[in-house]
This record gives structure tokens, sequence and C-alpha cells, in this order.
């Protein structure tokens, strides 16, 4: 489990359950040679529960306000930048599920605005982390753009083809709306 009252520090922990397994190898990959874009990660043992210690400092989630903002060719790049940390991964024979898609454990340099992602070398990885096309919504949802770009190519082209008279089809809910019952119903 994170320990979220250290999230904004430097270091940002991830206690491992009782008995919970580790990737040894992932684990000492990304303590001497993490692939472009992944934190180093550290161990650490407190009170008998081992830690996993992931150095953050000069580092923001996506999700802070004093992030840098993107527009919408800088939030396609973001998520083309993310995704292609998520396929380094395999020249580093590190498992793709363990790479936590989520936007609040997504980060960018303060200065530099280079992107960091967080690789938890534990099976729960895939239970915390989003799946590819919830992370896109989210991301998308954070910097204002609405779906993908072929969705808006596809709305556009059925109300050129719509009959005089009849009303162009409108999308069931809004974007705003879906991600704020995606949040709502998320464990």
């Amino acid at each position: 489990m994170f320990l979220y009252d250290e999230y904004h520090g430097d270091l940002l922990r991830y206690r491992l359950f009782p008995g919970e397994p580790v990737d040894r190898f992932t684990l000492e990959v990304l303590r001497q040679n993490p692939p472009d874009g992944v934190f180093l990660l550290g161990q650490d043992r407190r009170g008998g529960a081992e830690e996993l210690l992931i150095p953050t400092a000069g580092y923001l989630p996506i999700t802070e306000d004093d992030t840098i903002l993107f527009d919408r060719r800088d939030a396609d790049k973001l998520l083309e930048e993310v995704f292609a940390v998520r396929d380094a991964l395999r020249s580093h024979m590190i498992p793709t599920d363990q790479l936590l898609l989520r936007p609040e454990l997504t980060f960018l340099g303060e200065e530099t605005g280079d992107l960091k992602l967080l690789v938890l070398p534990t099976p729960l990885a895939r239970d915390l982390s989003l799946s590819p096309e919830h992370y896109d919504l989210l991301v998308r949802g954070l910097y204002g753009v609405s779906d993908a770009p072929a969705e808006e190519e596809k709305t556009s082209r059925e109300k050129e083809s719509a009959k005089p008279g009849a009303s162009p089809a409108r999308p069931s809910k809004p974007l705003s709306q879906r991600l704020r019952e995606f949040w709502e119903n998320l464990d």
C-alpha cells in the first residue's frame, strides 16, 4: 500500500503487505539501470515491514495545479511518451503490467518537463493500474482535451451525412460526466 502521508514529499513509499511477493529481477533492474522515463527504485525495512522507495524530488504528478499545462498537441505527445515507456520496458525484460498507469503517478520534472513513471515490481501493480483506454481518457480530461480525434471526425461525418431536418446524433454523456462517473466507480 502507498503511504500517502508522504506522497507530496520527495520520497514516495510503498509498504508491501505481509507475504506480498516482489519480482527481484525487476527490482534489481530498477535499482541499477532503469529504462528512460522510469523512476529508480530503492528498498527499506521499517518496523519489520519491507518498503519500496521512489525518489520523486524535482517532479510533480500531472494532477498537481502547478504542473505545466499542455495544449492538445502536447497532451497527445505526453500520451505517446507514456506508451513509448511502456513499450521500452520489454527491452529491459520488465513485465509491462508492473507499470502503474495512473495520472496521479505520472510525473513531470518541474524544471525540465521530462516524464517519469512508476514501475511496481509486485503482482498488485496489475490491480492498481488503469487500462490504457481509461488512462488515456483521464489524462485527456485533466487537460480539457476531448476524446480522440477519430471520434471527433466520426461525429462531424455523421452531422454532414444527416438528412435535412433530422437532429444530429449527440453523445450519450459529456466527457466530464463520464470522467466523474469513472472516478466514483473506481475501487
